[in-house]
């Protein structure tokens, strides 16, 4: 079946919160489906940021607190409390961490989202796998340049066709740093795009021109 078209998450990767709550007051006018809570507002606020977020914006906007972080129990449980929706934490290869993280999620409102910190090479073993688990969404760049770990050689890995390629039905979000990649991500299968380099600032034609693009673009 068809997607859908992608739908918007945007990053607030600035450390003033005042900033911070003006810059995704603007994405949510322009049409953003989601916000993320950057990590440089994590870093200086802490959990709070999550919970200054959610006061300033209302309970209908969906929150996404970036944390990136790999020991993820207590950070579940200040997310939840703090009224996010979803919380990134990296996943690796520890396979037991990703289990415990899935069991406790069970119980909870906020969901993980798991960005793979594994080779680009093992994203399609690595996310059935945690899929299996009970993972339903995953977070990475389109590409990463790498090197074989056979050769040595360095190849130009597409993360999106490795999503696509699980057995697996999951949801994943690519990150866009580059304006041009964008319709390259949704055609690759892109649940969802995240992108915040261009609203580091209150430029509301940047905003508007990303989340356009991005709704835009046909399957």
């Amino acid at each position: 079946m068809k997607k859908q078209r992608a739908w918007v998450q945007a990053a607030v990767d600035v450390d003033d919160i005042d900033l911070g709550v003006q810059i995704a007051k603007m994405a949510i006018d322009e049409g953003a489906e989601w916000i993320e809570v950057g990590t440089p507002l994590i870093y200086r606020y802490g959990h709070d940021a999550i919970g200054m977020m959610r006061k300033a914006l209302g309970k209908d906007a969906v929150l996404v607190a970036d944390y990136k972080f790999l020991v993820p129990f207590l950070c579940m449980q200040h997310a939840e409390k703090q009224g996010a929706d979803y919380a990134v934490f990296e996943a690796g290869y520890q396979t037991e961490l990703i289990r415990m993280t899935m069991d406790m999620a069970k119980d909870m409102h906020v969901k993980p989202i798991f960005c793979l910190s594994v080779h680009p090479q093992d994203y399609t073993y690595y996310t059935d796998l945690y899929a299996d688990m009970g993972a339903e969404y995953f977070f990475s760049h389109h590409y990463y340049n790498v090197l074989d770990k056979n050769t040595h050689e360095p190849v130009r890995c597409n993360n999106a066709e490795s999503f696509m390629a699980c057995r697996n039905p999951v949801k994943f979000c690519i990150t866009n740093d580059e304006f041009d990649t964008l319709e390259a991500s949704v055609k690759a299968g892109a649940d969802w795009i995240t992108f915040g380099r261009a609203i580091r600032t209150p430029d509301r034609e940047a905003c508007r021109t990303w989340i356009q693009k991005i709704h835009g673009i046909e399957r």
